[in-house]
């Protein structure tokens, strides 16, 4: 009785959810992110196949499957290579200042990768207030921005634009 009310609830959730947030999950990277919340769940052993699948390993692999999802050619590597090859494209985040857009902002400094989730106070700009969707030791969640910093106070904060000409390492 208490399972299938559970499961319920659960799937009331998913729809609320679903309705809230109308992106389609295999043609936007923030929307196939989305996915891995509502997914398969959570890996932290994860090979690069069960994260095809929807189980998060890590950051960056979180993050690469959601490029791929949106049509990027990301291979799989490490954090190391993806953060090197991204500082080539990235721009230093100042919140407060940077603009936020529909299509995407890959989020990161020297030890973690996320993405921009959703503008919450409605400015136009990153900060503080608004949320950033990643696995950081934890499943994949959305999360505030300065929880996060809280947490990774580790400085410079980079961002990628995917509006811009982007491209993913080979």
């Amino acid at each position: 009785m208490f399972a299938s009310v559970k499961s319920i609830l659960f799937t009331i959730a998913l729809s609320f959810i679903s309705i809230l947030h109308t992106v389609n999950a295999t043609e936007t990277f923030t929307g196939s992110l989305t996915e891995q919340i509502l997914g398969a769940g959570y890996n932290p052993f994860a090979s690069s196949g069960q994260t095809e699948a929807g189980s998060a390993a890590s950051c960056i692999s979180t993050i690469v499957y959601g490029l791929r999802k949106a049509g990027y050619q990301c291979p799989y590597r490490n954090f190391r290579i993806y953060q090197r090859e991204f500082l080539d494209q990235a721009e230093i985040l100042d919140l407060g200042v940077t603009k936020v857009n529909d299509r995407g902002l890959v989020l990161f400094n020297r030890s973690h990768f996320t993405q921009f989730y959703e503008d919450v106070n409605g400015n136009g700009v990153v900060d503080e207030d608004d949320t950033v969707i990643h696995a950081y030791f934890h499943p994949v969640a959305i999360t505030k921005i300065r929880d996060w910093l809280k947490k990774d106070t580790i400085r410079p904060l980079f961002y990628i634009d995917l509006t811009k000409d982007f491209a993913c390492p080979k």
